[in-house]
């Protein structure tokens, strides 16, 4: 199916600038055009659950709402994707870089017929690379790519006073591996905990670095108290 990306200006918040309207066919990146000094805005036709930068040095998000995040480069020159999940399942990949067209505010359709479990690719490319993104999305969507070895794991990678991590599956290769994670919470019923990859510290030397980190959900409480991770390990 041949990606198609429509775009449609309306009234932005002042003289000279413009929102946009981005309708997402579930193939191509969506794209956040980054400016210094000034604040993206993505908002989504549902509720987000979580997302993951690829370079979260990179790029600073905010949550607004919801449905709302804003993003700005921490860099002058920045391109890095950005993976979000929706509360349906969908998962949503953007391009934030400083070379694309920046809009105060991008607002995100989805194209009648959009499956949930469809990978994002580059238009015109075959297949998606492998890179850390790329098999972090093939974490959540479940579906290893060829060459992993998948093999079922009970291990405690980290314990908080707050929650505890451990390893469900292990997808191996010969320089990438890949983990799906359950996250519970160990604090007291009524204590709300807050996940925030960028204070977690895991390491495993025999795996190599980890170099993303994402969650289902980032808060845990007395409705959700569990939630499903993944972890991606890259050996230099």
């Amino acid at each position: 199916m041949r990606a198609v990306a429509l775009f449609l200006l309306t009234a932005g918040f002042a003289a000279g600038a413009c929102a946009a309207t981005f309708t997402w066919d579930g193939r191509t990146y969506i794209p956040l055009g980054l400016q210094a000094q000034s604040q993206s805005v993505l908002r989504f036709p549902e509720r987000l659950s979580g997302y993951v930068v690829e370079d979260p040095a990179a790029v600073h998000v905010l949550t607004i709402d919801e449905r709302t995040l804003s993003f700005s480069p921490r860099n002058a020159a920045v391109d890095a994707r950005v993976i979000l999940r929706g509360e349906s399942g969908a998962l949503y990949i953007a391009r934030a870089s400083t070379n694309l067209r920046f809009y105060p505010l991008l607002e995100i359709e989805r194209s009648a017929g959009t499956g949930d479990d469809e990978a994002p690719q580059r238009h015109g490319s075959p297949a998606a690379p492998l890179t850390p993104v790329s098999v972090m999305m093939s974490l959540m969507q479940g579906r290893p790519p060829a060459g992993f070895r998948v093999s079922p794991s009970a291990r405690s990678i980290l314990q908080t006073g707050e929650f505890r991590l451990s390893s469900e599956q292990v997808w191996s290769s010969p320089f990438v591996t890949g983990i799906v994670a359950s996250v519970q919470r160990t604090a007291a019923a009524g204590v709300r905990v807050e996940i925030d990859p960028d204070r977690i510290e895991i390491v495993i030397p025999e795996l190599g670095q980890l170099r993303v980190i994402a969650a289902d959900r980032y808060v845990l409480d007395d409705r959700n108290p569990n939630t499903a991770a993944y972890l991606v390990f890259i050996k230099d």
